[in-house]
């Protein structure tokens, strides 16, 4: 026997020994976390796409889509001119009374309009006659070439502004009644 050899302990074994877990027991936790984040996300995603579905089927009331084309036209009135703006503000009021009231307001001359407008319950005395008063100055402007200056066109935007949001009352009183009828 060698003397070097006794002296040294004999190793019968020379693989290193590691505790290996299943890579699933270690890192179960961060896997569930990650996976009810992940579903958070996709829900709250699947709702706000639901919402803007929603929002995108919800049909425009008259008075608001009168309100922002009378404001992107009186933004527009310095650059197409003021016979542009009163064009476009009398076929925006009339679009908005016909959709909101149910008259034939584009297709009638002023005089067939006005009459028309004065035999709907709905409008009021005053609003009648400032339609009376509103239509004519506006005919002056489109075909008799009457000149409006700058702070004519911003009363005149105020005006028409003014007239839908008070008529605005009145059809939201006259809808939410027929639909307390039905």
């Amino acid at each position: 026997m060698n003397l070097f050899a006794a002296s040294l302990p004999i190793i019968e074994d020379t693989r290193l020994e590691f505790r290996s877990e299943p890579w699933l027991a270690l890192w179960w936790p961060y896997l569930l976390g990650t996976l009810l984040l992940l579903s958070l996300i996709a829900y709250l995603l699947v709702r706000r796409w639901r919402h803007q579905q929603e929002l995108r089927n919800q049909p425009v009331p008259p008075s608001v889509r009168a309100l922002v084309l009378l404001k992107e036209a009186h933004a527009k009135w310095s650059e197409e001119g003021v016979n542009w703006y009163v064009f476009e503000a009398t076929r925006i009021l009339r679009a908005y009374l016909e959709e909101a009231f149910g008259s034939a307001a584009p297709y009638l001359s002023t005089q067939e309009f006005l009459a028309q407008m004065s035999e709907l319950p709905t409008l009021n005395e005053a609003q009648v006659d400032w339609l009376r008063n509103f239509l004519p100055r506006c005919d002056l402007v489109k075909f008799a070439a009457q000149r409006l200056i700058a702070d004519e066109v911003e009363r005149f935007h105020a005006e028409c502004c003014a007239f839908v949001n008070e008529t605005n009352r009145v059809a939201e009183t006259e809808s939410t009644t027929a639909g307390a009828a039905t």
